[in-house]
């Protein structure tokens, strides 16, 4: 007689090898018969290169408009969207002492006396800033007055790196009285004191100007005197 029929295939359904197809998981199974199939595991698999969006309101970045901080969130789906962190945020500029805007940078000259003082700003990318100049980039002159004793230069949403140079020019030669020069990058501030380096001199540069440089959003070299 002879011995009783054994199948020598796998049992149907036995996971042979998974391979990915794209972000999809997939498995290649035993039919039972000597054959095999493919079937899938998991779509969007982490195992497959899959990376989840991120949950929905996690902060991705953050930007200035103006002195304004934003956040950029994700929502969850793939997507994004803006919202206001803080107004007046002191990281984007913001000082209550100061006239004009904020943003990556500013420039802020004061002073307390009766000249009329212009600021001379030239950046890396070859613009000039002040009274006379056409600026342009992402900067702007946006204030000047006299009676409030300040000018302002500043740069939204980002400034370029490289290096900056800083004069003050006394436009009609009257007494300036005390003089600072306040910078804020991305809320880190330095003020320098000009009183020093004053000329009455009509149309007359400063004695000293200030220079420093930028590298990816921080200071590479500090405000100095030349």
């Amino acid at each position: 007689m002879s011995p009783p029929f054994t199948n020598r295939f796998p049992a149907a359904g036995t996971l042979v090898t998974t391979f990915c197809s794209g972000t999809t998981k997939m498995g290649t199974y035993n039919d039972g018969n000597g054959g095999t199939y493919n079937s899938v595991i998991q779509a969007n698999s982490t195992d497959c290169g899959y990376v989840p969006p991120p949950a929905a309101g996690s902060l991705l970045s953050t930007s200035c408009s103006g002195t304004t901080k934003m956040g950029h969130y994700a929502d969850g789906n793939g997507g994004t969207y803006d919202a206001v962190i803080q107004e007046n945020s002191t990281d984007c500029g913001y000082d209550p002492n100061l006239q004009g805007g904020g943003g990556a940078l500013r420039i802020n000259a004061q002073w307390d006396g009766n000249a009329d003082i212009d600021v001379h700003v030239t950046s890396p990318d070859g613009y000039e800033y002040g009274y006379g100049y056409s600026g342009g980039g992402n900067g702007v002159w946006d204030y000047d007055s006299m009676q409030a004793g300040q000018e302002n230069v500043a740069w939204n949403p980002t400034a370029p790196n490289g290096a900056y140079t800083v004069q003050l020019i006394n436009y009609n030669g009257n007494d300036p009285g005390n003089v600072k020069l306040t910078i804020i990058l991305n809320g880190m501030t330095r003020v320098i004191d000009m009183t020093p380096y004053v000329t009455t001199d009509a149309h007359q540069e400063f004695a000293r100007g200030v220079q420093f440089s930028i590298s990816n959003g921080v200071f590479a070299a500090e405000p100095n005197l030349y």
